[in-house]
């Protein structure tokens, strides 16, 4: 068993991080505590194999939620069967992660839980979304999978350059929330999320400031 490691107080657990792409980009995913057993799992995992037993000493897992479809991996139906715990994404991602592993359900803009809100993010995938989790103890986590991202240091994002004014628009939608940490599925450097509610708003319009610009993020 594989260690998972607590973050925030232990609202969240944190799974090894690997690299998918055999380059600097690494990827993880997180188990929120949530009460009463309904314990979500953010994002994928090529571990999954190896922390499915983790997973249940911590409560196990009541649904998996990906921002988009890069995040889901056949991981997804190891937590299926184990858990009974369906993958949901957005509605626009379920052609692409079906191709992968199983989708449970999908969802639009709008709530999905009493805690969980799903913010429609397109930029980088037509059915990117952030995923906002009130903690048990009122913090506010923005799940922001590849959306939003820390590349050694600096927030950004990757888009193709005709997506430029779409993703600048979903930047501009985060900026209405109170967020008071960023947690995103993929980092590159040592700093992997961002804490404080001040910070998360100087990230966001840092980038839709560089965004304006005609190249460059």
């Amino acid at each position: 068993m594989v260690a998972i490691q607590p973050l925030f107080g232990g609202a969240l657990h944190q799974l090894p991080c690997e690299h998918p792409f055999g380059n600097a980009v690494q990827t993880t995913a997180y188990l929120a505590i949530r009460p009463e057993g309904g314990n979500v799992l953010f994002y994928g995992s090529g571990h999954m194999a190896d922390c499915l037993d983790g997973l249940e000493a911590l409560g196990g897992v009541w649904r998996q939620l990906v921002n988009h479809r890069d995040e889901a991996t056949p991981g997804a139906d190891l937590v299926k069967e184990r858990f009974g715990a369906p993958l949901w994404c957005h509605s626009l991602e379920r052609e692409a992660c079906a191709q992968v592993c199983h989708v449970g359900d999908t969802f639009e803009q709008g709530p999905l839980t009493d805690d969980i809100e799903a913010i429609h993010t397109p930029g980088h995938c037509p059915g990117s979304t952030c995923l906002l989790w009130q903690t048990p103890n009122g913090q506010r986590i923005l799940f922001t999978g590849d959306t939003f991202y820390p590349s050694k240091g600096r927030w950004t994002v990757a888009i193709a350059e005709e997506h430029r004014d779409q993703m600048r628009a979903s930047l501009q939608k985060l900026t209405r929330e109170h967020i008071d940490a960023l947690v995103p599925s993929l980092f590159i450097g040592e700093v992997m999320w961002l804490e404080g509610a001040d910070a998360v708003q100087d990230a966001l319009k840092q980038c839709i400031e560089r965004l304006k610009a005609p190249k460059g993020r």
